[in-house]
């Protein structure tokens, strides 16, 4: 008899090894705890399958969030707006807080982003003082002082085709 329960556990381990293989973990696990009576090999073998499909488990964990970050900086990098990609990108930074691509991709668009509300915050004023200058030349009835008005705002705004003289 002791012969035939060392063949089955041969055997069993065998079977378990090659469902391992297959990444079929929950099958040979469930027939190594399945397995009586008790026996050190099935319990050691069992205890092994158990931490191999634990380390499967957290490299493909790991495996599909750098996929992941891959996507979404791929995304993030074709998108013209900065606001969706930084969407993009915090999304991926809560996938890893820690990642370097994604925290200097994140970083580079925000600085971008900012600067360009800033360019459009100057670019709203220079309009409101030009279209101010604009208004008062409009309202004084001295001629040469509305063409000095008018001068100032196009060093404000020299691109301004309103502020061209003799447009008036």
């Amino acid at each position: 008899e002791g012969g035939a329960l060392e063949r089955r556990v041969d055997q069993l381990l065998h079977d378990a090894d090659s469902a391992v293989d297959a990444g079929r973990y929950d099958d040979a696990i469930a027939a190594l705890r399945d397995f009586r009576p008790k026996h050190s090999r099935v319990m050691a073998a069992l205890a092994q399958v158990t931490e191999s499909e634990r380390i499967h488990r957290e490299r493909e964990a790991v495996r599909q969030r750098e996929e992941s970050i891959a996507a979404a900086l791929a995304a993030a990098a074709a998108l013209s707006s900065h606001d969706e990609a930084i969407a993009r990108l915090r999304d991926a930074q809560a996938l890893d807080p820690n990642h370097a691509g994604v925290r200097e991709a994140l970083a580079d668009r925000e600085r971008v982003a900012a600067r360009e509300r800033e360019e459009r915050r100057l670019a709203q004023e220079r309009q409101r003082e030009v279209d101010a200058a604009i208004a008062r030349a409009k309202e004084t009835s001295a001629h040469d002082i509305a063409i000095a008005i008018l001068k100032e705002a196009q060093l404000i705004d020299p691109g301004r085709d309103d502020l061209r003289l003799g447009a008036h």
